[in-house]
């Protein structure tokens, strides 16, 4: 039976030591590249915010209407999402998301799905990176001398 008293001390300058028992082999696994970490938070944001831009088009199809003034012109100046449900095949509901402009006559214009799904992506992008730089900046301020990971 040894007790830690019989247990050798080892020089730290020790050539024969391994690099385990150096340190040197923890803190070179332990180092992300930035580029590496910057391209997975890119990665995630448009993930997420395509995630987000979809829910938030099905749940509210009338987000689209906050890029009427992108979208519309002067002369139609309100905008209609109209949401046209059919069914396929029996047991099978296919949706449709259309935006429209339409003026004070009744002129109306089809702005479609594309462009509107986009501003809201776009915008969805913007508010995530928003807040994960904000969430970044803080851990960064409570913990200036954190690396990556640790």
């Amino acid at each position: 039976m040894t007790f830690p008293s019989d247990v050798p001390v080892h020089d730290p300058s020790d050539p024969n030591r391994s690099p385990f028992e150096r340190g040197q082999r923890r803190g070179r696994l332990a180092r992300v590249p930035r580029g590496a970490i910057a391209g997975i938070s890119l990665g995630g944001i448009l993930l997420g915010s395509l995630t987000v831009s979809l829910v938030v088009m099905a749940v509210w199809p009338g987000s689209f209407n906050l890029f009427a003034p992108l979208l519309c012109s002067a002369d139609l100046p309100d905008s209609f999402v109209v949401v046209d449900r059919y069914q396929v095949r029996p047991g099978e509901t296919s949706w449709n998301f259309t935006m429209y402009c339409v003026g004070p006559t009744g002129r109306s214009d089809e702005v479609g799905f594309f462009r509107p799904m986009l501003l809201l992506y776009a915008a969805t992008a913007v508010l995530l990176t928003a807040v994960a730089l904000v969430a970044a900046w803080r851990v960064r301020r409570a913990h200036p001398t954190a690396g990556p990971f640790g």
